[in-house]
Parts: C-alpha cells; sequence; structure tokens
C-alpha cells in the first residue's frame, strides 16, 4: 500500500543495463512562518508541500525533500489498482492506482499553486496536485492547505476537493496518510505510546529499524516521534487516530534534507474517497525534546468517550459488502440492506471500556420487517490494521421498521467481556434485505446527542362549525445528553402556541396550544407545529396538527338546507333506515347522525332533539 515512498532509488532494469531515476531537487520558491520559536516554510514550487521546518534559533531543517515523494504533504489513495488513462504509468510504478500527490510525480513534473496567501500568522496555498506514477498528468482534484503556529507546534488543516471525470464509482476504502511525513536521516529513532494504559505516562517504545523500513502500530495516544540520539526531533499527533506507519531506511544519524536517509511516520485512516467529495482532516507536527512532545500532546482537550455523528460526513467509517449512497452526505449515511449487507467498520481508536459503558446508535429502518442489528467492540489493539471482531464481543438489538428515527440504546457494561481499552468498533445493521429496503445510521456514539422529544408526535381535532375549540397542552424535552434551547412556531392563524420558546436539560416543559375556530367555515385544515434547535440530532421536530370542522347537529339533521327540522327531513331518515350493523344505501349517507355507518334508533333518537317544525329554525345547539 505504501510502497510508493520508497526511501531509496529506485531502479529499471533494461536490455542494455540499469538507470536510475533521482529527482534533484532545485531552489524552491518558499513561503515561511516564523513565531520566534520555531520556522516553517512552504515550497511554492512543490505544490505548497511542507519542506521546511526548523528551530528558529538553529535553522536545521528537519525535513527531508529527496524526491517529489517526500516532504510533509497531502496523499490520497482510491481505485481503480490500476489507474493509467493515458498509457503512460511508470514501469517501476505499474501497476498503481489512483494517487494525486502535492509535491509532484514521480517523473518529476511539480503540483502546481493555484493560489498562496500568508499574512504572517496563517499560510494558506491552493493547489493541483499530480498522479504520483503516471507522466505529467494532474489529478482531477485541488488541496488545500492551512498552516498557523503555536508555541513549538504547526497547526496544519488539509483538504481534497476532488472532480473526477474519469468514473463516479464509489471504490473499496483504501488506507490514506493523513498526513505523510518525511524527516532527514538524523532524526532516526521512532517512539510512540502503544500499551493500554493512554494518558498515564507509561513507558514510551522504540520502533526498531527492521526490514522493511514501515510498519504498522495502534498509537494509542495518537502520537509518534522521530528523534535524533539525544532525544530531540519532530513529532506528529493526531487527536482522532491511532493507527500509524513510520520507521527509517538508509543509515541512521546521517544525511540531511537532500539526502536518501529518511525517517517516515503517518496515521493511517481507511477512507473512502467519492468522485466528488470534499474531505478534511487535521494534524500538528511539534519541534522539541521527547519528554516536551508527549508534554504538548497531554496538554491539548480530548475526548474520554466515541462520538461519531455522520451529519456530513463518514467520521473516518468504512464499509464492506454494500456501500453507502455517496457524497454529500445529508445528515445520515443511507445503504441499501438487499444483496450483500453492509458492514460498517470505524477508526482505530483508545477509549476505557469504564468510560464507555452504554452505546447508542441512532438509525431509521425503511424495511417490511424488524431487522436485527450486531455491534462488535475490539478490545486491547487484538487487530493492527483490520480489527478483529469475535461474536463474544458483540450485542444485538431489534430493529423497528417504520422508516422513522429511533435510538437503540445498547449497555455494553453488562456484558462480562466488556473490560480494559475498547480501540474499534463495528456495526451490522442487519441482513436479509428486499429490493428496496434500506438504513439510515445518523450516529454510533457513547453518549446520546441532544435529542427534541415531544409527547405528542401527530394532533387531529374535531369541532362543530361555529363552536371554539378547547385548550390543551403537550409536552417538550431533551431525550439526549446536554441542553436544548429550542423555539416553536406554528404557520396558521387559527393555531397558536405559547410560550415560543424553551429549555430542558432532560425535564419536560408544557406549552399551551390554543384554537381560534368560532369562525372558520366547514372543511378540513392543516398546520404545522415547529420545535427547533439547530443543536438537536432531529431537528426541526414537526407535530402534524388536522383540524375538522364539522357541521352541527342542527346543519346535519335539516336534509332540505330550509333551515327548520320537520316531517320533510324525518321522511328523508325514515326512508333512509337500515337497521343496526347495517350500512346505508347510496343517497342515504348523510342520514348517518352518529357517523357508525348505520341508519338505526340512535339516529332518530339524535333527530328528534332536532326537530323544530315547519318554518320554525332549527336550535343551533341541538343534540350537542
Amino acid at each position: 500500500m505504501h510502497a510508493r515512498r520508497r526511501p531509496h532509488v529506485s531502479f529499471v532494469i533494461l536490455s542494455w543495463g540499469i538507470f536510475c531515476i533521482l529527482v534533484t531537487p532545485t531552489l524552491g520558491q518558499m513561503s515561511y512562518l516564523n513565531n520566534g520559536v520555531i520556522r516553517i516554510g512552504v515550497d511554492l514550487s512543490k505544490g505548497g508541500s511542507i519542506t521546511y521546518l526548523a528551530d528558529a534559533g538553529t535553522g536545521q531543517n528537519m525535513i527531508n525533500s529527496y524526491d517529489l515523494g517526500r516532504q510533509i504533504q497531502q496523499s490520497y489513495y482510491s481505485g481503480p489498482s490500476n489507474f493509467d488513462p493515458y498509457n503512460n504509468q511508470h514501469p517501476s510504478w505499474s501497476p498503481w492506482s489512483w494517487n494525486p500527490i502535492q509535491s509532484g510525480d514521480v517523473y518529476g513534473h511539480r503540483g502546481t499553486v493555484l493560489q498562496h496567501s500568508n499574512n504572517q500568522t496563517e499560510i494558506y496555498v491552493k493547489s493541483r496536485p499530480m498522479q504520483w506514477a503516471l507522466n505529467n498528468v494532474p489529478g482531477e482534484a485541488t488541496f488545500e492547505t492551512w498552516i498557523r503556529l503555536e508555541g513549538t507546534a504547526a497547526r496544519v488543516r488539509a483538504r481534497l476537493t476532488n472532480a473526477r471525470t474519469d468514473t463516479a464509482e464509489l471504490f473499496s476504502a483504501r488506507h490514506q496518510e493523513m498526513p505523510a511525513v518525511y524527516t532527514i536521516g538524523l532524526l532516526h529513532r521512532l517512539f510512540t505510546y502503544q500499551g493500554l494504559e493512554p494518558w498515564t505516562n507509561g513507558t514510551l517504545s522504540e520502533i526498531g529499524h527492521v526490514p522493511p523500513p514501515w510498519v504498522n502500530w495502534r498509537a494509542t495516544e495518537g502520537w509518534a516521534a522521530l528523534v535524533n540520539n539525544s532525544g530531540w526531533g519532530l513529532g506528529l499527533y493526531r487527536a482522532d487516530g491511532t493507527l500509524f506507519i513510520g520507521g527509517f531506511a538508509g543509515t541512521p544519524d546521517t544525511g540531511g534534507p537532500t539526502s536518501s536517509h529518511t525517517g517516515h511516520m503517518s496515521c493511517l485512516f481507511r477512507e473512502h474517497l467519492d468522485s466528488n467529495i470534499v474531505f478534511e482532516y487535521e494534524y500538528a507536527i511539534i519541534l522539541g525534546w521527547l519528554s516536551d512532545i508527549r508534554t504538548w500532546v497531554y496538554q491539548q482537550p480530548r475526548t474520554t468517550r466515541p462520538t461519531y455523528h455522520f451529519a456530513n460526513n463518514r467520521q473516518h467509517w468504512h464499509s464492506q459488502g454494500a456501500f453507502d449512497t455517496g457524497f454529500p452526505i445529508d445528515g445520515s449515511l443511507r445503504f441499501p440492506l438487499a444483496g450483500a449487507p453492509p458492514i460498517l467498520i470505524g477508526p482505530p481508536c483508545a477509549f476505557y471500556a469504564a468510560d464507555v459503558p452504554t452505546m447508542y446508535i441512532r438509525a431509521a429502518y425503511q424495511t417490511a420487517s424488524a431487522r436485527t442489528g450486531r455491534l462488535y467492540w475490539e478490545l486491547n489493539n487484538e487487530g493492527i490494521t483490520g480489527g478483529v471482531f469475535p461474536i463474544e464481543q458483540s450485542m444485538t438489538f431489534t430493529t423497528i421498521p417504520d422508516g422513522e428515527f429511533h435510538t437503540y440504546v445498547l449497555p455494553l457494561e453488562s456484558e462480562p467481556s466488556y473490560t480494559g481499552l475498547l480501540s474499534r468498533l463495528r456495526f451490522d445493521p442487519g441482513h436479509g434485505g428486499m429490493s428496496g429496503e434500506s438504513v439510515q445510521i445518523q450516529y454510533i456514539s457513547a453518549t446520546r446527542l441532544p435529542e427534541i422529544e415531544t409527547s405528542v408526535t401527530k394532533l387531529e381535532r374535531s369541532v362543530y362549525y361555529g363552536t371554539t375549540l378547547s385548550n390543551e397542552t403537550f409536552t417538550v424535552r431533551n431525550a439526549g445528553s446536554g441542553t436544548i434551547n429550542f423555539s416553536i412556531a406554528d404557520d396558521a392563524p387559527w393555531l397558536n402556541v405559547t410560550p415560543s420558546t424553551g429549555t430542558s436539560s432532560g425535564e419536560a416543559k408544557t406549552f399551551n396550544i390554543s384554537y381560534s375556530t368560532a369562525g372558520m367555515a366547514l372543511g378540513e385544515y392543516n398546520a404545522t407545529i415547529t420545535v427547533v434547535d439547530p443543536n438537536a440530532i432531529n431537528s426541526p421536530r414537526t407535530i402534524p396538527v388536522m383540524l375538522h370542522v364539522r357541521p352541527t347537529m342542527a346543519m346535519r339533521a335539516d336534509f332540505d338546507g330550509d333551515g327548520d327540522v320537520d316531517m320533510a327531513d324525518f321522511g328523508h331518515l325514515q326512508a333512509c333506515y337500515s337497521g343496526s350493523g347495517m350500512p346505508p344505501v347510496a343517497g342515504c349517507e348523510n342520514a348517518d347522525l352518529d357517523g357508525n355507518n348505520t341508519i338505526d334508533q340512535n339516529d332518530f333518537t339524535l333527530f328528534r332533539q332536532c326537530l323544530s317544525g315547519t318554518n320554525i329554525p332549527v336550535n343551533p345547539l341541538c343534540g350537542q
């Protein structure tokens, strides 16, 4: 997967001998930031990749730029496995996948800077990458990079905006280097924390110089550092990542920025990269002594429980079997359930199981019948790159097949096997779906996200013409964590909800509904009550309201509509009499005064209450 960053010179054997492909660095066009502690620089002749990082006092550059595959830069992988649209793939890199990188290609053609700014606080670069294994083929994408300095560290934000026209296929997920970091040969000792008790200053591990040059491991504190023999060097930190790759190639303690001897480290995530995706990540690089690098990492804010909210991205989850419906992601991931069932695998993580007693899965199942969902967990770094998920480390739940979102609660702490370090999750939404069936997943989280819950989901009321409907109440509460601060609105002049705002940290708040119906004409009316808090997972929460303004009994008993209820009206009722349990015949539906689909003695009783006599106006309140 990561062979393209081979640190040694590549050789191609031809019939007439061997030649060496070596990109000789030229003087770059540099843009620098300097905060008096560290100095960082991007090379605008290499797509704006980071080619310089040094202590501001010594000025010794820590970054290796032996060829265009080094530096600190953005690099991405996707299908197809053999991407060669122009039949010019380099023979030493064949077959090779779709792989745009920031600095340039293996032939020496460089990425192009499209936009650059530097206000001495932040460097911004927008560039066009090159396809690594192809001859002068720009990537159909743009890379953007933002860099700011903070003491001994540089904080970097990276963005890929894809615009592929060769395919719209969503390929299987591949490991992405986020970012790829190459250091000078003096920084040859690679340290990290691999233990099961992160954030306790446990003993560090040193990744030895063993072939092949790059090895994978779980960095349970999210960082690694390449340092010199004295313990001074460069650290890489990802707040959300624990799968790392790295090592050293060449002769230790030898060489500078243009030497082939190099250290390497990267944080890996397995990602699907859609043809139109906008994908971002952040990282920090820190200069200093090994102990100071770790101290800096410990000072950063961090979460103690996993929260994967699929509002607009996959949160570093990938799927096997069925794929989701692709980018853009609008509030949830949607998977078809027919055919190969989806298997969702989360990113490597490092959370104490004791801090994650419960997991919540919020999903909507558009299925004809219930399914069995299953959540797996990996413990104690049992798998490095792929995860290990024995059936004993899983919990099931029964789905609700109504197409609505529900929050499923999984009490993991009740399982005897659930102990130690939670290091990865897997979710199987269900098997055996039919054509057209699907599942939408909003989040998988150890914290139930803020959620608007109302005591009613819909309202349907009836009122007689000319009368006023009585008021009623309903409640709103936060069914998740934290506090919701919500507003309530209605959209009909005959409907009024008070008050119009509220807050809840779990307690139910009561709201009044009043109706202004006295002047409304006969008919059916629809309105909506809307509860809004942008921070709630299900905002806006809507309550449909249906109102029926019905004719009074006086209006209904006056079958001929002449304003009185007399023997002429009685004759119609008598002719329509069907007897108990028998539906009315055609033309007699209006004689069903009590609405029970039969014309019987009860209808005669109601009629008598409204009988007024010829030319005597009927009492409008009769029968009520």
